[in-house]
């Protein structure tokens, strides 16, 4: 792993640590929350969320490989959450996300950020 991708892969962890705190402390589901979390239940929390993001990630850009693509579209995501739970309903998960919407905690830089050659032309 090279320098910049573990920097990476942190910066992402952080990120979803972040998120898992925030689910803790203000429950999405209408439940009282927690006022705190261990910090070995956070990071199992986190390797199972990185890992399941991880996996729409590759399921997507295999997708979108077989249609001849490079770049996964919706319709890729859609297809891979499908495969890991073939009871996955689009429309529970738009009606969810409307109901239980959780602004982030911090703004969040562009990610992964994209070099600049000595040039000025995208590396």
């Amino acid at each position: 792993m090279s320098q910049s991708s573990g920097c990476g892969e942190e910066y992402a962890r952080a990120l979803v640590r972040i998120a898992i705190a925030m689910i803790a402390r203000q429950n999405p589901f209408g439940t009282v929350g927690f006022e705190g979390i261990e910090r070995s239940a956070c990071e199992a929390l986190v390797d199972i969320c990185t890992r399941y993001l991880r996996t729409i990630g590759t399921l997507s850009s295999q997708a979108a490989q077989h249609a001849g693509r490079s770049e996964s579209n919706f319709l890729d995501a859609h297809l891979a959450l499908e495969a890991i739970d073939p009871q996955f309903s689009y429309d529970e998960l738009l009606v969810f996300s409307r109901e239980h919407q959780m602004p982030f905690a911090r703004v969040v830089a562009p990610f992964p950020v994209v070099r600049q050659s000595a040039s000025g032309l995208d590396a």
